[in-house]
């Protein structure tokens, strides 16, 4: 079983985290004024920020390739973003469409680009990338990002890596001259994504700038993609990557077996237990999805078009993040996943909708990564659970903590319905304390990760109201989620180690 990615935490503001990890999906924010200038856009935090929860913050491998875009097709008055279908391409100009307010139809443009394999025999993974790129005024931008951060539909950071491998490839094959008489199909441009808005005599068959070679140029990780896609195969901690149809089989088929429910039987004299699969749940009944935001975005999409507009009712936060989410522990790859459950009333009616809307838009390499990191979730969910559990005691019994917001003290009645006799009460929980002061004091002084995300095998802590309310205070403070909530999400460290650092934290609080 894995145990934690690093031996020490990271303290550098902007940090990955985990450490010297290409595509982490946490970033070091340390101290509780690092997370406060973070999202007050304060340079000292965003101008070292090497990397981000990628919702909200786009990978350095993707703003690369973005960029070599924006100078292949942008007016100097325009930037782009990059989906991998066409599907979600056209959803982001219809969004644009319907926020942005602009006198001008034909300001939202689409391209789609294929990145040729020069030759497939020298590399570790075979087959063309198609990208799809939206074009949008600058002035659009905090819309669009609305959209990347609300879908989570956006291309991987690995699917940029791989593009922009590619491209390099390319230019070593071809010489300056020839790459930049590339162009781009205009008429089936026209014909595919116009839809009558464009279909205006714009010539799209664009020389790339000048500067565009040397950005091709600059890419250096090529070497370094390959050689390290070599060791995770070479010494049997990824599959190939070939394989990466099969990983994803793999995981449906491996969330599908999660189900099983231990149920108790009572006799007379004892609980006798009992497994068994939820019925008829199987792989076909789970979908696979790019992000955990992505999960929830397209659920909601499938209801729409399932049923006629409705109330909905919400109780908490609807969570689907079923990858990353502690079957995912690495902290280096996103994914999303929705399950149907064949018992339910509208499971045909569901299924149905999502047999013809659903697109498979997970990025083979993230699937080979997710696959790998799913492999030891129940026996990582064990020991979290009872690491989880022995921190909220400590805390629950210390006078300096105010609430401990965790399964097994709030509404347990509701919750010991369901646990199973195994099962325990998650790795996550919240605590405030009794003042703002007392909360930066005892966060500070944590000596563990600190940054966005959670169900990690590291522990990761963050002040999660700051962060995902800090717009909103005081909206926030009326429904109960209090400036100074600290989300904290267990890991599978030594539990001794992990009290230790706990209690040494609520020492340095001084009032």
């Amino acid at each position: 079983m894995p145990t934690t990615s690093f031996s020490s935490p990271p303290t550098d503001v902007g940090c990955p985290i985990p450490p010297n990890t290409p595509h982490a999906i946490s970033v070091a924010l340390p101290t509780w004024q690092d997370a406060v200038d973070y999202e007050e856009g304060r340079e000292r935090v965003v101008n070292r920020m090497l990397s981000g929860y990628p919702r909200f913050f786009i990978s350095k491998q993707i703003q690369q390739l973005m960029s070599i875009y924006e100078q292949k097709f942008a007016k100097p008055s325009e930037s782009c973003f990059l989906f991998p279908s066409r599907k979600t391409a056209e959803c982001c100009r219809d969004y644009l469409r319907r926020y942005y307010e602009s006198s001008n139809p034909t300001c939202l443009r689409l391209a789609e680009i294929t990145i040729v394999t020069p030759d497939q025999s020298k590399s570790l993974i075979q087959g063309n990338i198609t990208l799809h790129v939206v074009l949008f005024p600058k002035e659009a931008l905090s819309v669009a990002k609305s959209f990347w951060q609300h879908t989570g539909d956006g291309i991987s950071s690995r699917l940029a890596e791989r593009s922009l491998n590619l491209l390099q490839t390319q230019f070593n094959e071809q010489n300056t001259k020839n790459f930049n008489k590339v162009s781009t199909r205009r008429v089936s441009f026209c014909k595919r994504y116009s839809n009558g808005q464009i279909s205006n005599g714009l010539n799209l068959t664009y020389e790339p700038k000048e500067t565009l070679s040397k950005d091709i140029a600059s890419i250096d990780n090529s070497i370094f993609v390959e050689q390290n896609f070599y060791v995770e195969e070479r010494y049997g901690r990824n599959l190939p990557l070939s394989f990466a149809e099969k990983a994803k089989i793999e995981l449906r088929r491996r969330i599908a077996n999660s189900l099983k429910i231990e149920n108790l039987s009572r006799s007379t004299e004892s609980f006798i237990l009992t497994e068994q699969v939820i019925k008829n749940v199987t792989e076909d009944d789970v979908f696979l999805f790019p992000t955990g935001m992505s999960s929830i975005f397209h659920a909601h999409q499938f209801l729409l078009t399932a049923f006629p507009p409705r109330k909905s009712i919400c109780f908490g936060f609807t969570y689907v993040d079923t990858l990353k989410i502690l079957q995912n522990g690495d902290s280096n790859v996103m994914g999303g996943g929705l399950i149907l459950n064949p018992q339910r009333r509208y499971y045909e009616e569901l299924k149905k909708v999502i047999n013809n809307e659903y697109e498979d838009l997970l990025w083979g390499e993230d699937a080979i990564f997710l696959e790998r990191n799913s492999r030891t979730f129940r026996e990582r969910i064990m020991k979290i659970n009872e690491n989880t559990e022995e921190i909220c005691k400590l805390l629950k019994n210390s006078p300096k903590v105010k609430n401990v917001y965790y399964p097994k003290y709030v509404t347990p009645d509701i919750y010991l319905q369901y646990k199973t006799v195994k099962g325990g009460f998650g790795g996550l929980f919240s605590i405030t304390l009794y003042s703002d002061l007392a909360a930066q004091q005892f966060f500070d002084s944590l000596v563990i990760a600190k940054g966005p995300s959670l169900g990690t095998n590291f522990t990761l802590a963050c002040p999660y109201t700051i962060l995902a309310h800090y717009q909103e205070l005081d909206w926030a403070s009326r429904y109960g989620v209090e400036p100074g909530l600290i989300r904290v999400s267990v890991g599978l460290e030594d539990k001794n180690v992990l009290l230790k650092m706990f209690q040494q934290s609520l020492d340095a609080i001084t009032e």
